[in-house]
């Protein structure tokens, strides 16, 4: 490809007239500073490699370009729209005056798409995000995540995992399993894993690509085994995008409203335009945040969530997730509590409910 640099040396990005040694001359002229009219560096470069030269820069870095000059805006806009299908943001409909330099800058900034899952575990397919979550946002306090039905991981000859189909009874998912005995050896290949809290927990513990360092050290000895063995291998479900509130609501707070009339969480949540989350996808909403960002779940608050159990008495109990660091790692709780002032519930926007566009943000 030949490319014309002629405009590296016109009039317009230099001195006009050669320089004059007279040295009286100098002295005497009047010094004015250079001021280019246009600042445009890669004004003579194609539109294509301006944008492969802006692919190289984090989204913060983007917003600088855009705002340096107008010129740069069109490379900036068609950088964005390729950084979103790269992150799986293909959207189900943009509004028309969203744009995806919008979409990805000022509605959801802080995302975890598929590019995540690709970068650290492996392979997952592709859903459009929602049309009422991208005219509803950019809503304080909530982040959007993907979260995927499958996840499709590498194994090489010598890996010991393999999917446990005999735990796939009664409408659960196979689970996946260290079993050096078992697993298949001696060929690379690959294994597509359900999405469960199960496999969520053991992939986050052995199966994090770029040797990151095993901070999520799975379930505390305290957890009740109730909650795992009745839902630890039933799947997310297809794949979707969860909208969901960083922050827990209503603390303090029974899951149900009160015979005397006092509003539950569940109605709290409602009257928001909003719903209680599931433990999967509240498990994997954490733990994608805590690899995108270096940092540990909170466990100020206990969080409730919408999964039910038995306990041992027969009695139906909302599961409840608690993030306890300890040392360099950190642990999840999972069990069943009273109604003390530190349990809040876990909520988002219904994937299917369009009703809460234009309320005031929660």
């Amino acid at each position: 490809m030949t490319t014309n640099l002629s405009s590296l040396g016109s009039p317009s990005l230099g001195v006009s007239k050669p320089l004059n040694s007279d040295s009286s001359q100098i002295a005497n002229s009047p010094i004015v500073p250079f001021v280019p009219s246009v600042f445009a560096p890669f004004d003579f470069l194609p539109a294509e490699i301006t944008v492969h030269v802006l692919s190289f820069l984090g989204e913060q870095e983007l917003r600088v370009v855009d705002a340096v000059s107008h010129l740069f805006r069109p490379s900036v806009d068609t950088a964005c729209r390729m950084r979103c299908q790269n992150k799986g943001f293909v959207p189900e409909h943009l509004p028309p005056e969203v744009n995806y330099k919008q979409f990805l800058f000022n509605r959801f900034p802080n995302a975890i798409g598929v590019d995540f899952y690709q970068e650290h575990l492996g392979d997952v397919d592709i859903v459009p995000v929602p049309i009422h979550f991208i005219e509803m946002a950019p809503r304080p306090g909530f982040k959007l995540v993907f979260i995927p039905e499958y996840i499709t991981i590498d194994v090489d000859e010598n890996s010991p995992l393999m999917l446990d189909e005999t735990t796939a009874i009664n409408g659960k998912k196979a689970r996946l399993i260290e079993a050096a005995d078992r697993a298949p050896r001696g060929q690379t290949g690959k294994i597509q894993v359900p999405v469960t809290p199960n496999n969520i927990i053991l992939l986050f513990q052995n199966c994090l690509k770029k040797n990151l360092l095993p901070q999520f050290a799975g379930i505390t000895g305290s957890s009740w085994p109730n909650v795992l063995d009745q839902h630890g291998d039933i799947g997310v479900g297809p794949s979707h995008w969860s909208y969901q509130k960083e922050a827990v609501i209503g603390l303090g707070k029974t899951y149900h409203s009160r015979p005397d009339g006092v509003k539950g969480q569940v109605e709290v949540a409602r009257d928001e335009g909003l719903e209680i989350v599931p433990l999967g996808d509240r498990i994997l909403f954490h733990l994608s945040s805590c690899i995108k960002s270096g940092k540990f779940p909170q466990k100020t608050y206990i969080e409730r969530t919408s999964t039910a159990f038995q306990d041992n008495g027969g009695n139906s109990r909302q599961s409840v997730i608690w993030w306890w660091a300890i040392g360099p790692v950190f642990r999840l709780d999972l069990y069943s509590t009273s109604d003390f002032s530190d349990v809040g519930a876990a909520v988002r926007f219904p994937v299917g409910n369009s009703q809460a566009i234009g309320q005031s943000p929660v």
